[in-house]
């Protein structure tokens, strides 16, 4: 069934226009993504209950599957002989010609699914279908991404690298990726000019920016096929879209299309990371020391009730021992302490049969064993404070490392206690606290309905057995009172700060509403 499946999808878009595709791609996108008037006027045949934004919807389209199947039409090359003595074509124009292919490509993935699973735990699965899904249910249209993205890439060194190395800074970047996003919500295409009005941007800066979110499709079309990893399923295979949201079609006066202008934000956010990750190690230094700070400003103003205390140096082994990066010091006991790594999942991390012999994944069990040892540090006397009788470890992360791992958890948590045997033999299983992963997207949701309460009672309860793998939040959702409101982000104010551009576009929307 599986080679049918393979087979039949291949036909489809053997068939397809890519550029018509890609169109098509676009439109349905919109149509369930706020945006469904603009959608519609490119599509035909569409059935009212198609408009949808609920996720539960029969009716709804995964995003991740939407973004496969661009990957796939990338790949598979154009019929060149007629079927049967006739040319066929694929209506792009149709939405059910749309669906006819998903259906295709849900049939290919359970079927792959299927034989995988007779020779895997379906436990060790669930982490590769949470990395697939989870940023898309989350989405990235949000000021805390913006915000948490340029404090941690967007200043000090990285900033300095990332301009001398693309020729605009990360602020300019920001701008023309958010003026592309907007601008594909409204229309199909964008030109190779872009008009900023009264904006401090030229075309020079306009054309470094597409260098870094656009590639010819005949680019596309070869980084595609050398990226794909032989044998794994579709549903896993990297995605050019990740690093290039954008695709050029036609020659001189070339079209920019971008089947999911949401991910021109995940590129200009979060993506930045791609563009500094082979800097200097002084850079990667930094955006590491970042994170730190603005895990620990963000704890300090959701829950300022909390004594957080950063990262302070002991004496151990006669030189100096650094403490977690970030500590809640209740009296002379250590309550929680926290681990950053900013280190983000490579595509092997996330989807291989053996993640946690990829690259990043040293740097948590790592972590685990930076925590233990520090709680056992605090049974000998050496820090300064005690272990709380409920002291808990939390590794943070920027990616979402270990969601719906049990399985993984478990392995990890083997390698951190040999490392612990080895690094330092004075450990104790009792200075094995529980450990919590925890991604900063988790936490900031968290933050956003806690109080110092609730946030231990939450904290207490992920780190049940049974919670492996399970988001902060879902444990809030347990112990916090019904109908409590959000707090508001609490940089919003500060955002002028790091990204000029939200004032520039101010001052422009206020310039042409004083002319009209």
């Amino acid at each position: 069934m599986r080679d049918r499946y393979r087979k039949r999808l291949r036909r489809y878009l053997e068939l397809a226009s890519d550029e018509a595709f890609v169109q098509l791609v676009w439109a349905a996108n919109l149509l369930q993504s706020g945006h469904s008037t603009v959608g519609l006027r490119f599509l035909l045949n569409v059935h009212t209950n198609a408009i949808t934004e609920d996720l539960a919807s029969p009716h709804h389209i995964h995003k991740w599957e939407l973004e496969t199947l661009v990957n796939e039409l990338l790949v598979v090359p154009k019929r060149t002989k007629p079927i049967r003595g006739q040319w066929r074509h694929l209506d792009c124009r149709k939405y059910n010609a749309l669906i006819d292919i998903l259906n295709t490509l849900r049939d290919l993935e359970n079927s792959e699914a299927g034989i995988k699973l007779r020779h895997m735990d379906v436990f060790k699965e669930m982490p590769r279908i949470a990395a697939r899904q989870f940023d898309w249910q989350r989405g990235w249209a949000n000021i805390p991404q913006f915000y948490r993205s340029t404090f941690i890439y967007g200043q000090g060194r990285s900033a300095e690298y990332f301009e001398s190395t693309h020729g605009l800074t990360v602020n300019e970047f920001s701008l023309i990726g958010f003026a592309l996003y907007a601008l594909l919500n409204k229309q199909p295409v964008a030109n190779r000019t872009m008009d900023f009005g009264n904006l401090p941007l030229s075309q020079e800066k306009y054309h470094a920016a597409l260098r870094l979110l656009a590639l010819p499709k005949s680019e596309a079309q070869l980084l595609a096929r050398s990226i794909r990893r032989r044998h794994w399923p579709i549903a896993y295979q990297p995605s050019v879209l990740r690093r290039f949201p954008c695709l050029i079609f036609g020659g001189e006066s070339f079209r920019i299309r971008s089947p999911l202008p949401q991910l021109i934000l995940e590129r200009v956010t979060s993506g930045i990371f791609y563009d500094i990750v082979d800097g200097p190690g002084d850079v990667r230094d930094e955006y590491g020391r970042r994170f730190e700070q603005y895990a620990f400003h963000y704890l300090c103003a959701m829950l300022p009730s909390i004594p957080w205390r950063e990262e302070y140096g002991y004496r151990w082994r006669k030189a100096e021992t650094k403490s977690p990066d970030i500590l809640w010091i209740a009296g002379q006991q250590a309550r929680i302490a926290f681990e950053c790594k900013a280190t983000r999942m490579s595509i092997d991390a996330r989807f291989a049969d053996d993640p946690l012999s990829e690259r990043g994944y040293n740097d948590i069990v790592k972590a685990v064993f930076q925590l233990w040892r520090y709680f056992s540090h605090c049974r000998r006397g050496l820090t300064g404070y005690e272990a709380h009788e409920k002291a808990t470890g939390v590794v943070l992360t920027l990616d979402s490392w270990l969601l719906m791992g049990s399985s993984l958890i478990d392995d990890l948590m083997e390698k951190a206690i040999a490392m612990a045997a080895d690094k330092d033999p004075d450990i104790t299983p009792e200075d094995r606290k529980p450990i919590l992963f925890c991604a900063m997207t988790d936490l900031e949701e968290t933050l956003a309905t806690a109080d110092a309460e609730t946030f231990e009672a939450a904290i207490d309860l992920a780190v049940a057995e049974e919670r492996q793998g399970w988001k902060l939040s879902s444990s809030l959702d347990e112990v916090r009172p019904e109908n409590v409101a959000s707090k508001a982000f609490p940089f919003k104010e500060r955002m002028g700060d790091l990204l000029p551009w939200r004032d520039w576009i101010e001052d422009e929307r206020k310039r042409r509403t004083n002319q009209l």
